[in-house]
């Protein structure tokens, strides 16, 4: 039979090692509250398997979370197209459980960062479309030129466009065909 707890040495002893867990465990979410980034917020979707919305100007798209980079994220949409998201152009993000838990990526090789992808849609001659920081229009054609700052994207109009690379808020396309 345990004696009863007299409020002894020991209980004061218990008491204070919790109410010093208490405190670690208060500054550690304090800590992770300050240094948590969209990068890391995505990561967690990513791994969670979460449907999400991602609202950019004017547009919203719906999908599941297949990569995260630096300062981009690929969503795959129920339609099965790939958006490319630039996460300094993302204004806000909603999510949602999926079914069937979490994907990875689709593609064997996934950039780092959003004008890696960029590169890689141009020399793949991949067709696409861009939405940039101008307005409601959607650019659709393919990436000619990749430079420092902006690229040089040709449109199936016949246009062609100079847009800096910090006002291309996504670019949508579908899947490259497996090689296996």
């Amino acid at each position: 039979m345990t004696p009863p707890d007299d409020g002894g040495p020991d209980a004061d002893a218990r008491r204070e090692r919790g109410l010093e867990h208490e405190a670690l465990a208060e500054m550690a979410e304090e800590e992770r509250d300050r240094t948590l980034t969209m990068q890391v917020a995505f990561l967690e979707r990513l791994w969670a398997g979460e449907a999400v919305t991602v609202r950019v100007v004017g547009r919203a798209f719906d999908g599941v979370v297949v990569h995260v980079g630096d300062d981009l994220v690929t969503l795959l949409g129920p339609d099965e197209e790939l958006v490319d998201v630039r996460m300094g152009a993302v204004l806000s993000v909603t999510s949602s459980r999926a079914e069937g838990g979490a994907l990875r990526a689709l593609e064997h090789v996934d950039p780092v960062r959003f004008v890696a992808r960029i590169r890689e849609l141009r020399n793949d001659e991949a067709r696409v479309v861009v939405g940039a920081e101008l307005g409601a229009r959607e650019l659709t054609g393919h990436f000619v030129r990749v430079h420092a700052d902006h690229v040089v994207f040709a449109a199936d109009d016949a246009s062609e466009w100079l847009l800096p690379l910090t006002t291309i808020a996504y670019v949508r396309r579908k899947p490259r065909a497996r090689r296996d």
